[in-house]
């Protein structure tokens, strides 16, 4: 029989919580370390809708990429959508455990996935002296730089449509601007702007894009595509099935259902 922590434990040795922000709330959120587990759900957030399909799944732990819970919870009531969530989970007698900026930022994490997926080569972190904002303060280390088959920005923008299942894509810069160096930061990346600039990034591939930051990209003279927060996020669900189903081959083990929270018309 498999316990929590074995499973906790195992996806600590490759994303160790020590990597994760000090704004993160990683770990066991809900639960106990030493339930006996037979059956696990694996989810990018943990919404109400997850949570059923989870309880339906028959699911003794969720393992999600997104926190539950980031701020201090004070009071678990069902009336509350978190508490809702809480009060859910303890009376299927199901764990909950997340895996957030530490399974980010992980050789061979998700930053190295999404790398992966785009069929990026030559990929590597940031550099202390590349994660620095426009006065030179230290900024955020995550993503990675990378390097692609030469190309234009439309074109790219399609190929990295085409493999994340993008619905739609949007991007800023010159549409025959040519590509040979491809920065990429799994979901909200906009602050890595400045280190894919000072990285000779062509192109930053990131999630939730805004304004300022197309313009800001703009002057800067790098490219920037917004690929979509769970589409460059999503890609933790089947890399976390693989390898639990690899770990812990007696463990029965299923993704969520749910897509983007965005439609296109």
């Amino acid at each position: 029989m498999t316990k929590c922590k074995e499973i906790m434990q195992a996806i600590e040795a490759i994303a160790p919580p020590e990597l994760a922000e000090s704004w993160d709330n990683i770990g066991l959120l809900v639960g106990n370390s030493e339930q006996t587990v037979e059956r696990v759900f694996i989810c990018l957030d943990v919404t109400q809708n997850a949570v059923n399909e989870a309880v339906e799944f028959g699911a003794d732990l969720i393992i999600a990429h997104h926190p539950l819970i980031f701020a201090p919870q004070k009071r678990v009531i069902e009336q509350d959508i978190t508490g809702k969530i809480i009060s859910t989970l303890i009376k299927n007698n199901i764990s909950l455990f997340a895996a957030h900026t530490n399974f980010d930022s992980a050789p061979n994490g998700l930053a190295d996935i999404l790398a992966n997926k785009l069929e990026l080569k030559n990929s590597r972190p940031f550099t202390a002296d590349e994660c620095l904002d426009e006065l030179g303060n230290p900024t955020d280390s995550f993503g990675r730089i990378s390097r692609c088959e030469t190309t234009t920005l439309a074109e790219f923008a399609k190929f990295v449509k085409e493999r994340l299942n993008v619905a739609a894509i949007k991007y800023a810069g010159d549409p025959n601007r040519k590509i040979e160096t491809v920065a990429t930061c799994p979901g909200g990346g906009a602050d890595m702007l400045y280190p894919a600039f000072r990285a000779g990034a062509d192109v930053l591939v990131t999630a939730d894009i805004k304004h300022h930051i197309a313009q800001l990209a703009a002057e800067l003279g790098i490219a920037v595509i917004d690929a979509g927060h769970f589409e460059t996020e999503v890609l933790m669900c089947d890399f976390m099935k693989e390898f639990l189903n690899k770990k812990f081959p007696a463990l029965k083990v299923e993704t969520s259902r749910a897509g983007s929270f965005f439609k296109t018309v």
